[in-house]
């Protein structure tokens, strides 16, 4: 709950732009102030105040993520990221009280905001500095073809980014089909970002002081327009 790139999604689900008319950061607009606060609240609504933001967990007993249905109590609402960590078996009769959706903002107080899947993204890229950029090219070629991506993900328990590679595992299971498709109608990519990986380490700076309460939510986008602005050059 202080990922930058969460933050990015749940800013882009309330209509919020990276970027001003002139190219400048716009981490000083409602919709950044409002994505801030809506994480922080969440985290606090989850483990209650800063001093627990940072403290150990309990060791794990089955799903981390559970709802009791032998009593039918209810524990709230849950966010499984574009797969199964985490969450209870898809066999369990406990799937029939949770519903899959995509995050739809808040289009109350934001007009322009749009349902957006929320999803982590690993990426893979070739360095400058790589001794062997051909054969790892050659590599990720392998790795993102129909089958691989399947069978790379598979193991894992994650969706394939390739809408085509979606087979198998995916479709034989209701949940990870579902989310599957919410995926592919509300993904979010993250092209166009400058300086992308001076922006993710801008922003978990900010993010973590948010989270132990260091910084109030108007001081985290402050100092994220600022530092971000500096690294531009703009």
């Amino acid at each position: 709950m202080a990922d930058w790139q969460w933050w990015l999604l749940v800013f882009d689900s309330l209509g919020g732009k990276l970027y001003k008319e002139d190219g400048t950061p716009n981490f000083d607009s409602p919709e950044a102030l409002a994505a801030t606060q809506f994480l922080l609240d969440m985290r606090q609504a989850t483990y209650g105040p800063a001093a627990n933001a940072v403290a150990s967990l309990p060791a794990g007993q089955g799903s981390v993520i559970d709802v009791n249905d032998e009593t039918g109590k209810d524990n709230g609402a849950v966010c499984l990221a574009h797969s199964g960590w985490a969450a209870p078996a898809f066999d369990r009769a406990i799937w029939e009280k949770i519903s899959i959706d995509a995050f739809n903002g808040d289009p109350t107080n934001f007009p322009n905001s749009k349902p957006v899947v929320l999803a982590f993204n690993d990426w893979l890229a070739v360095p400058e500095y790589s001794q062997n950029k051909e054969l790892a090219a050659e590599w990720l070629k392998m790795a993102f073809s129909k089958d691989a991506n399947n069978k790379w993900n598979e193991t894992m328990g994650l969706i394939p980014a390739r809408n085509d590679s979606q087979f198998g595992y995916v479709t034989e299971s209701a949940q990870l089909k579902r989310e599957a498709e919410l995926a592919s109608q509300y993904g979010v990519g993250f092209a166009g970002i400058e300086e992308s990986s001076k922006l993710s380490v801008i922003m978990q700076d900010a993010l973590g002081k948010l989270i132990t309460e260091e910084l109030t939510p108007a001081e985290v986008v402050a100092k994220i327009q600022t530092d971000y602005t500096a690294a531009l050059g703009k």
